[in-house]
């Protein structure tokens, strides 16, 4: 009875609004990507993060969104920093497909403490790095998280289109791998990482590529690793046998402090008037992420 009372009067008011529209669009954010993506209509930043707070609170307490603690690496005090992270509930979703926030796209999940916790914050915090980006290029951001196994089983599959561009040569198409595994997990004399990764190798201009999409074959893949270590090693190992441009390689960390500056390489190793390219190329920066040159070494962008 108290339950069905406090349904009946719980307003979607236009903050309310504005964090299942979030929510909707990123899938899991934590308390300080609230206060980052919100607008602040308060004068005081600790009275905006009080009503962020309040709002989570009571959407939480009526079964809309889920919440678990998860550790705040960015934080340098002495002893761990938790923050809440929060996601939609099936509940959850259907008010915001009542309120019109929802057409299909977004992802509800009842677990109240997914294993993947950090995996999918992680996949939502590049989500809206990117789309940060996209918006102050004047680029149009496409974003997909639902069915998306194919022959290959991405994190997410994104487009950013140049609309100054003409039709058919302005969109790029990236698959999203954000790799936390230890690239030590073998099979086969295979680490687990660079056996998908080869997926995407055997899949780049293929026919099922364009049978499973439609729109397109030809693609990148971003690989986001935790450390530079990591990325070497990965690096290391894909230019053994799978040395493709479409392979793009970053870490969280760098991602993390200037995504409109990230450093993203690719494995080396093409020849290029007879010589051998150096070890690892860098692609450049992700401020001109669209566009790239026919030169086999280096990429650059236009």
């Amino acid at each position: 009875m108290g339950n069905t009372r406090q349904t009946a009067e719980f307003r979607v008011t236009k903050p309310r609004r504005e964090i299942l529209s979030l929510l909707v669009e990123f899938s899991y954010l934590n308390t300080s990507d609230f206060y980052r993506l919100l607008p602040n209509s308060s004068t005081c930043i600790d009275s905006h993060e009080r009503a962020v707070r309040r709002i989570l609170r009571d959407f939480s307490q009526m079964g809309y969104v889920n919440r678990a603690p998860l550790v705040d690496f960015g934080r340098s005090e002495r002893f761990l920093y938790y923050r809440q992270v929060y996601w939609l509930s099936s509940k959850g979703l259907e008010l915001a497909e009542e309120e019109g926030l929802a057409n299909g796209d977004a992802k509800a999940n009842d677990d109240h403490s997914p294993r993947t916790l950090d995996h999918e914050h992680e996949i939502s915090r590049f989500h809206f790095a990117v789309k940060e980006f996209c918006g102050s290029k004047q680029l149009d951001l496409y974003w997909r998280q639902h069915d998306l196994k194919k022959a290959v089983n991405p994190d997410a599959l994104f487009a950013i289109t140049d609309p100054l561009k003409p039709d058919g040569e302005n969109t790029f198409y990236y698959f999203l791998e954000i790799e936390r595994s230890k690239l030590g997990k073998y099979m086969n004399g295979e680490p687990q990482l660079l056996r998908k990764l080869v997926k995407y190798y055997e899949y780049y201009n293929s026919e099922e590529c364009l049978g499973d999409w439609d729109d397109f074959n030809q693609f990148r893949v971003i690989v986001v690793v935790r450390t530079e270590a990591r990325r070497r090693n990965l690096l290391t190992h894909l230019s053994d046998h799978y040395k493709h441009r479409m392979f793009w390689i970053t870490t969280a960390e760098l991602c993390g402090q200037d995504f409109g500056r990230a450093d993203f390489r690719y494995p080396a190793g093409f020849q290029r008037d007879g010589v051998l390219a150096c070890s690892f190329a860098t692609t450049g920066s992700v401020s001109a992420l669209n566009g790239l040159d026919t030169t086999p070494s280096i990429i650059t962008f236009k």
